[in-house]
């Protein structure tokens, strides 16, 4: 079944993701954001980050994009040797 998806991570930087997130927070629409610090956007975006990483190694095709006008990359794992 993991040849039949690919998945796409939308990772892009910390800084942007906080203050998109934040501006939301100011409208309304999201109140749970209001509290967030760049600390937790940036320990979010890692854990993403490795997920993408992990589906990648375990035969998932994977695609990462930094913005969404962006063309997307596919992650380059170096080799074991086993």
């Amino acid at each position: 079944w993991a040849q039949r998806f690919v998945f796409e991570f939308l990772l892009p930087a910390p800084e942007l993701v906080l203050e998109r997130r934040l501006a939301r927070a100011r409208k309304g629409t999201h109140p749970v954001d209001q509290f967030l610090d760049l600390a937790h956007i940036r320990r979010q975006m890692e854990i993403f980050g490795e997920v993408a990483a992990y589906f990648q190694r375990s035969g998932m095709r994977v695609y990462v994009r930094e913005d969404l006008d962006a063309a997307p990359w596919r992650i380059a794992l170096e080799a074991t040797g086993g």
